[in-house]
C-alpha cells in the first residue's frame, strides 16, 4: 500500500478529530452567566432592598461587586436573613456592652463575625459551592473596600431561596448595614 493515501486518511481523521473539539466539545461547558451589583450606601444598586437575583441549581456564576459607597461593604449569602440577622445582632449587642471605643468595638466585631458565619453555614450544612476567582477566598462572604471591584466565581447547587445581605457596622455601628436595607432575595431554581 501506498503511503499517500494512508497520509490521507489520517490528515482527514486528524482534522475532525480537531474539529469535534473545537465545534462538539464547547457544547457541553456549562454556560458561565455574569450578575453585576453596585454597592452603594446602603443598599445594592440603589438606597434600600436590593434586586431579585434568579441562577439556575449548578449554573456557574460569575459575580461582579463594585462598592460605590464610603463605607466597607460585604456581599454575604445566607439561608435565612432574619436568623443570621438575629444572630449578629446578639453579638452586636454584646460586643456594645464592653467598654470600648466604637472602633474597638468594629475590629471585635469584625472578628466574631466571620466565626459566627462559619457556625451558622456548619450548623445549616450550607451546599452552596463557591470557587476563587480573582484572588478572592473561597467562601460566600466577600468584604470590599470603598472604590475596590470585585469579582468571583459562584455555583449554587441547590435549589431554593437564599438572601444576600451586607451585615458590616462601618459607619452605622450598632445598626448593621442590613437593618438600613442592604439585602436583597436570591432564587436558585431546580436546573
Amino acid at each position: 500500500m501506498k503511503a499517500g493515501p494512508i497520509i490521507a486518511v489520517v490528515s482527514v481523521v486528524a482534522v475532525a478529530a480537531i474539529a469535534t473539539i473545537f465545534v462538539v466539545v464547547p457544547m457541553f461547558q456549562p454556560e458561565i452567566r455574569e450578575i453585576e451589583l453596585v454597592m452603594v450606601d446602603y443598599g445594592f444598586n440603589k438606597p434600600g432592598f436590593g434586586p431579585t437575583l434568579r441562577v439556575k441549581a449548578g449554573e456557574v456564576v460569575i459575580v461582579k461587586l463594585r462598592n460605590d459607597g464610603a463605607q466597607t461593604h460585604e456581599f454575604m449569602i445566607v439561608p435565612d436573613k432574619e436568623k443570621s440577622l438575629m444572630m449578629m445582632k446578639k453579638v452586636v449587642n454584646e460586643i456594645d456592652e464592653r467598654p470600648v471605643s466604637e472602633e474597638e468595638k468594629l475590629e471585635i466585631y469584625d472578628v466574631e463575625h466571620h466565626e459566627v458565619m462559619e457556625r451558622m453555614m456548619r450548623m445549616y450544612d450550607f451546599s452552596i459551592e463557591p470557587e476563587e476567582v480573582n484572588s478572592v477566598p473561597s467562601m460566600v462572604m466577600v468584604t470590599v473596600e470603598p472604590g475596590e471591584e470585585v469579582s468571583f466565581r459562584l455555583v449554587l447547587s441547590t435549589p431554593g431561596t437564599y438572601w444576600y445581605v451586607c451585615q458590616e457596622a462601618g459607619g452605622t455601628w450598632p445598626v448593621l448595614h442590613q437593618e438600613k436595607g442592604m439585602e436583597g432575595k436570591l432564587i436558585v431554581e431546580a436546573a
